[in-house]
């Protein structure tokens, strides 16, 4: 039976080995395309990665529509973001507290001279 945190980690770790399989999933379609494999085209795919950029689209090419739905997804993958670091430095810090939580019983343990193996 799972303590609470080790379910809730165990369903943060399926939804980010979820999204990391997507992006590997969009990075195979885009191999597969005729146009990413092109230089300047895979300069930009690669860029735009790095950038959380749109693929193959300079800000000349959208529409002011469009700007305002990528930056509104770039808000929210940033709102995204910090969830997961906080999820991920709460996590840490429970495997931690524990850890430490542990020692200190081994520890008592000693001074009361009792044998720890």
């Amino acid at each position: 039976m799972k303590t609470k945190v080790e379910e809730r980690f165990s369903e943060f770790f399926e939804k980010w080995m979820c999204q990391l399989d997507e992006y590997l999933q969009h990075l195979r379609r885009a191999s597969e395309d005729y146009r990413a494999k092109t230089g300047c085209e895979l300069l930009k795919l690669v860029n735009s990665i790095r950038t959380n950029g749109v693929p193959s689209l300079s800000p000349v090419e959208l529409t002011q529509e469009q700007m305002r739905k990528v930056e509104a997804l770039r808000v929210k993958t940033r709102i995204e973001e910090e969830k997961v670091e906080r999820e991920m430095e709460r996590q840490q810090v429970a495997v931690a507290d524990r850890k430490m939580a542990e020692l200190v019983r081994l520890l008592v343990r000693v001074k009361n001279g009792e044998q720890v193996r």
